[in-house]
């Protein structure tokens, strides 16, 4: 056993690692819990040290990670149903450290015996995580094996630990809102560029409009002349005017300024009748799968614009496949992360193809970027100024070699 001097230094240690461990990443909450757990269990010399996080409502009792000593190791957390063990939840609240020799038969902790028995915990040492005037979790010392009468400094010690995860949680928090305010603004900026590009598009397409009108006005006769090669340059010049037409319809969706009146549409319906045309245009290398476990695929949309959408994807996914291949489609509804409620479908295209880079996904939403040899840049572009009418988002991950999903979360008819 340790002296005095020894346990002093070792907890001083611990509360300097605690104290200097940096955050950073997404997952800074996480890491920090991990390390938690683990220079805990080395300065108390217990076998188990857990962190612990109340969740829905606080109605269960999460383990984020849990640390084993003897096996240096971290496991998988537990989920606990907090209904189960009320005197215990009331102890977290109103003391500052639980310090029990007797887990299973004592007043505050014995609801818990089963969890105890489990993993043969026989003293325990638990300090809420009090953030503000919350406690959101609970850090777990656990002695396993014979009991153990914990002594004053090692219980001021747990209560450090516990404050030193709650500076942990909100600087994790502040973090993540750093992020997220960083991506926000790079999300403006990349917006101001499309709506200054989309302003332009607008000007050049009413313009390039009217010159198509006197065009397809002058070629219109021309297909009904007697000479078959007059007709014939007639017809060329009338369906080239025809696909500038759709060009412009294209720019001005980019401008923002094409009338789109939502309705009611069906998108099992619109991805079916699509289908056919699909499989016909690009072969037999590329296969199209669709699938949905929803009943009702309705969305508040324009089917127009819808059927645009389906065929920009769809051309992308297919072009991205070299040789063979498989595009598939799929409608289901939003997840928590993709949408702010309830309401939302989501479309999903995804392909094995070659994937983007992390220098081509930079410039996804930019108008005329493109790696295509004859593409326009104009496409993706298209269908994300469409989504945003719609009042929807597109989200799209892609690694190189690995294949592209595209996600369009759309509103559902209500």
């Amino acid at each position: 056993m340790a002296g005095p001097a020894s346990k002093r230094v070792a907890f001083e240690t611990a509360r300097l690692s605690l104290a200097r461990h940096r955050l950073q990443g997404s997952d800074c909450g996480e890491a920090g819990s991990a390390h938690a757990a683990l220079v805990s269990a080395k300065a108390l010399q217990v076998e188990r040290v857990g962190i612990w996080r109340f969740a829905d409502d606080d109605r269960v009792l999460r383990c984020d990670c849990v640390y084993t000593l003897s096996t240096r190791s971290f496991g998988q957390g537990e989920v606990l149903s907090t209904p189960d063990f009320p005197s215990y939840v009331a102890a977290l609240h109103e003391r500052r450290v639980l310090a029990v020799r007797d887990a299973q038969q004592h007043r505050c902790t014995r609801e818990l015996s089963g969890y105890f028995a489990a993993h043969d915990i026989r003293s325990v040492l638990d300090a809420p995580i009090l953030v503000g005037e919350r406690v959101i979790g609970v850090v777990c010392h656990e002695q396993v094996g014979a009991p153990r009468s914990f002594e004053q400094e090692e219980i001021d010690f747990a209560g450090s630990v516990a404050d030193m995860l709650a500076m942990i949680e909100e600087q994790s928090v502040r973090l993540e809102l750093e992020i997220e305010l960083r991506g926000q603004e790079q999300l403006r900026q990349q917006l101001a560029k499309l709506e200054a590009v989309g302003r332009l598009a607008r000007a050049a397409a009413h313009d390039f409009n009217n010159a198509l009108g006197m065009v397809m006005m002058a070629a219109e006769p021309l297909t009904d002349h007697a000479e078959p090669q007059v007709a014939a340059t007639g017809k060329v010049l009338l369906e080239s005017a025809e696909l500038g037409a759709r060009i412009a319809r294209e720019l001005l969706v980019l401008g923002r300024d094409a009338p789109m009146d939502a309705c009611r549409v069906e998108l099992r319906t619109s991805i079916e009748a699509l289908l056919p045309l699909l499989r016909a245009r690009f072969g037999e290398g590329r296969a199209f799968v669709f699938s949905t476990s929803v009943a009702d695929t309705t969305v508040r949309a324009d089917p127009l614009q819808i059927e645009r959408i389906l065929l920009n994807l769809c051309t992308n996914a297919a072009e991205a496949i070299e040789t063979r291949g498989t595009i598939e489609l799929e409608v289901r509804p939003a997840r928590e992360l993709e949408a702010h409620g309830p309401g939302w479908l989501v479309l999903e295209v995804r392909d094995d193809g070659v994937g983007m880079s992390e220098h081509v996904k930079a410039h996804l939403y930019e108008p005329y970027f493109t790696t295509k040899a004859q593409g326009t840049g104009v496409g993706l572009a298209s269908v994300y100024g469409t989504v945003r009418q719609l009042g929807g988002r597109v989200l799209i991950d892609s690694e190189p070699s690995r294949g592209t999903r595209v996600k369009i979360v759309l509103p559902t008819w209500t």
